[in-house]
């Protein structure tokens, strides 16, 4: 595997986790927080929940569709 499939690879696989991610937090209402800062609850600290969220709801999908579009490029000149 070379190193660029390797890279676009992960990227779009932290993507997918980061939607995924989005997707849980708003289901269950808590998620953890940066840095070893614990849980985060919406209820607790609706702003910094808030922040995670849209950090997550924006990377994601932008990661996961540079990744699988770097694939597609690495591909298509293979």
């Amino acid at each position: 595997m070379s190193q660029g499939v390797a890279i676009a690879t992960g990227c779009a696989f932290v993507g997918a986790l980061c939607v995924i991610g989005a997707i849980n937090q708003m289901r269950t209402g808590k998620t953890w927080g940066l840095a070893g800062g614990g849980r985060v609850f919406r209820s607790e600290q609706p702003g910094y929940f808030w922040f995670l969220f849209a950090a997550r709801v924006v990377l994601g999908p932008l990661a996961l569709i540079a990744g699988l579009l770097g694939l597609v490029h690495l591909h298509a000149g293979s």
